[in-house]
């Protein structure tokens, strides 16, 4: 793997003492760390899947570093993407060696993807890998570059994929495929490191044990976890904008709705507001002093708050969204950091990027919503992600450095 940064967030990390990762990916940089590999780590993480990217900084020496080693032995699947340049990295080939190591040892997945080499050059090593051992025969000893031979023979034999017979070499269809794959492995793994899980009738009947109904205090359950596996579904109904606008405002029964629809334009520049801690109302400031007109308080204190209107579209219509402390879950930040902070630029940047991409945004059909419906607009409290079918290909690539050592890809329903 050459030329990434560990990435970090995730929502399927095993516990301490089994894996780590989800996915260790092994790739030479220079080749496709900027396009094919780059678009399948962002898919991948997106799902919610712990993805291991290489850094340069924790190689060490001649030999594989410590972190690498474990990064490796602690993963649930390895992907080694081979490349025409794959073999001139002795980096590539040592991680190699030791991924079809704990393959063997530990039953560990190896699902190769040969992006634009045919599996006969890689076992054979043949073509452009022909020249790469040259090359390394005349610097390592015959020891070490057999055990490198033996390695990309062995991964040779291994089922995977073969860029060229997907769909005429799409790429984008190809990383569908392996971030499917590599859910179903996942998943079906995952839940053997939970000890209580919500979702199976035998674990519910036994969560009432869980509780000391014998107390007097006030007891309280929250379930969380990442958006879209049905914690706050189960009581939203989803709706269309032209259901919305059509049909009759005494037709809408349920309290909680969602809209599915992509964001194609901010209708302001996302800005923030002076809230009143204890109702939220824009305090003003009168000679240095907060009042808040709607508690009539003095001196009041407060916090700051988001305000944003978005253009969503759906199959069906255009509606204007208004959100407030819901933006953070774009920005990564909270309001009071993305007023003071001096990189506004880099939140402005992550703004810009949620344009066309597609959304929940959970919404309560109150008194207020239904009369701001006559003005084709709405206001949502909650928003997540909704992964969509070709969404890899964009052409966006996050430098993973810079991100957060948060969840940032997936967001939480249950609030606060």
């Amino acid at each position: 793997m050459a030329g990434q940064a560990e990435a970090s967030s995730s929502a399927l990390t095993a516990s301490a003492g089994s894996s780590t990762y989800d996915v260790f990916l092994n790739f030479r940089g220079k080749d496709t760390g900027k396009t094919f590999t780059g678009h399948l780590y962002q898919a991948l993480n997106r799902e919610g899947i712990h993805v291991f990217m290489d850094s340069y900084k924790i190689r060490e020496g001649e030999e594989i570093g410590p972190t690498l080693l474990d990064a490796i032995q602690r993963s649930k699947l390895s992907i080694p993407v081979f490349s025409r340049g794959y073999a001139d990295s002795k980096w590539c080939l040592m991680e190699l060696v030791k991924i079809l190591e704990c393959h063997r040892s530990n039953r560990q997945l190896v699902l190769p993807i040969f992006f634009d080499v045919d599996p006969s050059d890689v076992g054979h090593q043949t073509g452009s890998f022909e020249e790469a051992f040259r090359n390394h025969e005349k610097k390592h000893e015959a020891h070490i570059t057999e055990q490198w031979r033996d390695a990309l023979r062995e991964v040779k034999q291994l089922k995977g994929w073969v860029l060229g017979e997907v769909e005429n070499g799409n790429e984008s269809k190809l990383v569908e495929r392996v971030v499917k794959e590599v859910l179903r492995e996942t998943s079906s793994k995952c839940l053997s490191d939970v000890k209580y899980y919500i979702g199976l009738e035998s674990f519910v009947n036994h969560l009432p044990s869980l509780l000391i109904t014998g107390s007097k205090d006030v007891c309280s359950i929250r379930i969380c976890g990442i958006s879209g596996i049905g914690k706050k579904d189960k009581e939203a109904e989803c709706v269309t904008v032209k259901e919305l606008m059509e049909k009759p405002l005494n037709s809408f029964s349920n309290t909680n709705y969602y809209i599915e629809g992509k964001i194609t334009k901010l209708e302001n520049e996302i800005s923030w507001y002076n809230a009143c801690k204890d109702c939220n109302k824009k305090v003003q400031f009168r000679r240095g002093t907060a009042i808040c007109d709607r508690c009539g308080n003095d001196d009041t204190r407060y916090t700051k708050k988001y305000w944003g209107s978005f253009n969503v579209i759906d199959s069906t219509g255009t509606i204007f969204i208004t959100l407030f402390d819901a933006i953070k879950a774009i920005t990564r930040c909270s309001a009071t950091e993305y007023a003071k902070s001096l990189k506004k630029l880099q939140y402005q940047k992550k703004l810009q990027s949620c344009l066309s991409k597609n959304y929940r945004f959970y919404f309560k059909m109150d008194e207020k919503n239904k009369s701001r419906l006559a003005s084709k607009s709405i206001v949502a409290d909650v928003i997540a992600d909704v992964i969509e079918e070709g969404d890899a290909d964009t052409n966006i690539i996050i430098d993973v450095e810079e991100l957060p050592n948060k969840k940032y890809k997936k967001i939480k329903i249950a609030k606060d």
